[in-house]
């Protein structure tokens, strides 16, 4: 089965078979999973309470919404879609 290379595959964009994971979802993950942690860190250090439950839930929620294909482009995701409109 992998006796043979063929030529033009990308890795890099090639569609994981475990939930569509590719390096570019996982890279947004990876960034918002972050910058979750540096807020809770800065703004809850002591106790994050349920405040800081309720801030680890809707950003938990934006990185699973960011990570949706979009609408205009189903090849794009929805982060290229909310930059584009932004810039």
């Amino acid at each position: 089965m992998y006796e043979h290379f063929t030529p033009g595959r990308n890795i890099w964009k090639k569609v994981s078979r475990w939930m569509f994971f590719t390096m570019e979802r996982i890279f947004v993950l990876v960034i918002v999973f972050g910058i979750t942690y540096l807020m809770i860190k800065s703004f809850y250090p002591y106790n994050i309470g349920k405040y800081g439950l309720i801030l680890i839930v809707s950003n938990a929620f934006l990185a699973g919404l960011l990570i949706l294909p979009s609408p205009s482009n189903p090849m794009g995701l929805m982060y290229q879609e909310i930059l584009r409109g932004i810039l």
